[in-house]
């Protein structure tokens, strides 16, 4: 992990805030609960804040409120925020949505071949049912990481690969290869398979849900009858929701999560470039 000088980490952390506070705003007046995600849920119980060497903010929605979502930031976002998603933005790669400060940039080296440029942005998930059934989940989480491995190539052709020598050189030509493969496949053809795989049962009562597009959808898996209500938390000097199964979800994706990680096993998405609003762009 490469390291920020505190004062860059603690600028990036405060547009963070910005945008969380715009985004919480934005989702207190239509009535939709946003929850903090992942690391963001561990900053809140370990920290009340971010961990300290952390330099994003993940939060997420129920499949329902997401969609919504969609429809309500383009409208009500304040002047100096902006939002993207997969739909709307044929270059935007993730399967998910964004809300990011006008006027910043934060390009780490994992995304530095794609086309789409992130701002300082806050990452928005959605929750998906998923059945109660352990072999039909695990045949809806297998569909979806298969056709959202293929969109990431197609808008990704080079991916990050954190290995060298051999290896690197084989994955490397193998995601070339698939990318050509991929050609003839429009970008938006992708998507609707992914969205038809994530949502095959939003329209069947279940009593589980997931985010399909995680890395590993299994360890964000809640029982719905024990995520609501949910429960707020202090987090740098405003407020985040979390579930009220918080303390097992936590345990399910990060094990000891109160334990900190040593240091060579601590992560954040240092930046090859930054640009805070009114700055010159630059390398870091």
């Amino acid at each position: 992990m490469r390291e920020y000088d505190n004062e860059t980490l603690k600028k990036v952390q405060s547009v963070l805030l910005d945008v969380l506070k715009e985004l919480q705003r934005v989702c207190d007046k239509n009535g939709i609960e946003l929850v903090a995600e992942g690391g963001t849920a561990i900053g809140a119980v370990r920290h009340n804040g971010f961990i300290p060497w952390d330099d994003d903010i993940d939060v997420t929605v129920l499949r329902k409120d997401y969609d919504r979502l969609m429809e309500i930031l383009p409208k009500e976002l304040g002047e100096n925020f902006g939002t993207d998603n997969w739909i709307d933005n044929q270059d935007f790669p993730a399967p998910t949505a964004c809300v990011y400060a006008k006027n910043t940039i934060m390009v780490s080296e994992p995304m530095k071949n794609c086309k789409y440029k992130y701002g300082i942005a806050i990452g928005i998930y959605p929750y998906d049912n998923i059945p109660d059934d352990n072999k039909k989940a695990k045949r809806q989480i297998r569909e979806c990481w298969f056709w959202m491995r293929l969109h990431w190539l197609k808008v990704l052709p080079f991916p990050y690969i954190p290995y060298r020598g051999i290896k690197r050189i084989i994955i490397h030509a193998i995601c070339g290869i698939a990318h050509i493969c991929l050609l003839p496949f429009s970008k938006k053809w992708l998507v609707k398979k992914c969205e038809a795989a994530s949502r095959k049962y939003n329209d069947i009562e279940t009593n589980r849900a997931a985010i399909l597009s995680y890395t590993y959808p299994w360890t964000t898996i809640i029982p719905k009858d024990s995520a609501f209500p949910t429960e707020t938390m202090p987090f740098e000097d405003t407020n985040i929701k979390m579930f009220g199964c918080w303390h097992d979800l936590l345990t399910q994706e990060y094990g000891d999560y109160m334990q900190l990680p040593p240091k060579e096993k601590r992560k954040n998405h240092f930046p090859i470039i930054l640009k805070f609003s009114q700055d010159q762009t630059k390398e870091v």
